[in-house]
């Protein structure tokens, strides 16, 4: 049966408001325990400012590793772009991941759609095989540091993150087989069925060399501002930390990142250093995209407006 309005209005309202809501409590429960001027002191005591040049960089050198990982799976698609069109396009559009990773990622999809005229549906394709490939990435990398860590992480993180990995690696052989004996199989589907198995596995190589880089600016990150954090509970944590910090129960970074953050690292400094560090380190890594995607906006915007246009005057020709 289908739902009552008002219980449509109820999830139209949830689906809208929730996430303020689940925000608005996870930081109300943080700051009972930690208050604003606590956090405030830790981040006058750290090593602040030494920590920008870290996180600005690691931001322009994960955008030109990340956008020849992409391209990859993009051209496998659909045999265009050229990288730098892929650098620019990401680059632009990344600069709304400061709202969150969905409002970046799905203007990566549109710019795709609009450049390239593959249309919704296979862009929408290919920016799901890329999100899914940076799961496997954070899955992966975590199970192999997770091997080293011993009794810092549960055992039921054990378990999780290599059976995500492998379930992503798995339909990345299977998908080209199932797919390619359909005789209209979804566009939606198309990397799976187009991207060849051994790219598929050369790009989450690739996005791993990201994750090396980014774990590790993030532990020097914090070695310098004063936190002993040691870099295998880094390593085992962090992926969980950004998959958790990509969920939209977050608003602006803030929520759910924090509290898993303390729950990650609280055996290693205190919640107020903890929170002042994470705080800084968001800040300088958005000041970051920011920089880095700022000269591409006004090009990309131009890209996606005369997608648009070709769009429109394809179907007028063709009528």
């Amino acid at each position: 049966m289908p739902a009552a309005p008002s219980e449509g209005r109820l999830l139209a309202y949830l689906r809208r408001f929730g996430p303020y809501l689940i925000t608005a409590l996870i930081v109300f429960a943080i700051l009972r325990k930690t208050s604003p001027s606590e956090i405030a002191a830790q981040m006058r005591e750290g090593n602040a400012l030494a920590m920008a040049p870290l996180a600005i960089g690691l931001m322009i050198v994960l955008l030109v590793l990340a956008a020849l990982w992409d391209v990859l799976v993009i051209r496998g698609s659909l045999g265009k772009p050229g990288y730098t069109d892929v650098l620019r396009g990401k680059a632009g559009t990344a600069v709304l991941m400061m709202l969150g990773y969905g409002f970046g990622h799905g203007a990566y999809g549109f710019w795709i759609a609009r450049m390239t005229g593959c249309g919704a549906r296979r862009a929408g394709g290919i920016v799901a095989y890329l999100v899914m490939s940076d799961l496997a990435t954070v899955a992966l990398g975590a199970s192999l540091a997770m091997g080293f860590a011993g009794d810092l992480v549960p055992a039921w993180l054990r378990l999780v993150a290599p059976g995500i990995g492998i379930a992503v690696l798995v339909s990345m052989v299977v998908g080209p087989a199932l797919l390619g004996r359909m005789k209209t199989p979804p566009a939606f589907l198309d990397p799976w069925r187009l991207v060849p198995t051994w790219i598929g596995y050369a790009q989450i190589g690739g996005r791993l060399i990201n994750m090396a880089l980014g774990i590790t600016a993030t532990w020097l990150g914090a070695r310098v501002f004063g936190l002993s954090i040691p870099f295998l509970a880094m390593a085992a944590y962090l992926p969980v930390v950004l998959v958790i910090a990509a969920l939209p129960i977050n608003v602006g970074g803030l929520g759910a990142a924090q509290a898993v953050w303390l729950v990650a690292f609280r055996p290693f400094a205190t919640d107020a250093q903890i929170l002042a560090f994470q705080l800084l380190w968001q800040t300088m890594t958005g000041v970051g995209l920011l920089l880095r995607g700022l000269p591409f906006v006004r090009r990309v915007l131009a890209e996606i407006g005369e997608g648009k246009r070709r769009a429109e005057i394809v179907p007028a020709v063709e009528a």
